[in-house]
């Protein structure tokens, strides 16, 4: 992985070996204003899990966003009225007929 500037902007290079592919990723550093006691703790865990604060602050906030995007609403199921069972569905017999029937 390099690191490059184009500009005044950070980039990182990545080479992926079996792809023999390059993606490059924009890096932007940003300010925050964090409580104290959630920085001590956001310290904390970061040194646990041997990662920069960095990581752990970016990690966190893409599954904070991911978890966003995955609470779909679906429609409800139709439903409908049936007049019953056609065939007995234990029965491999009359069911493969009903299905030929079909």
């Amino acid at each position: 992985m390099n690191l490059f500037k184009i500009n005044g902007q950070c980039y990182l290079l990545i080479y992926r070996r079996p792809a023999r592919t390059f993606k490059i990723v924009f890096i932007m550093k940003t300010s925050f204003n964090i409580n104290e006691l959630v920085m001590q703790e956001l310290k904390r865990e970061a040194t646990s899990r041997k990662c920069t604060m960095s990581e752990l602050a970016g990690t966190a906030l893409r599954l904070l966003f991911q978890s966003r995007k995955r609470r779909v609403d679906f429609p409800p199921l139709p439903t409908f009225e049936s007049t019953g069972a056609l065939v007995d569905i234990a029965n491999h017999e009359t069911l493969y007929q009903g299905i030929e029937d079909c």
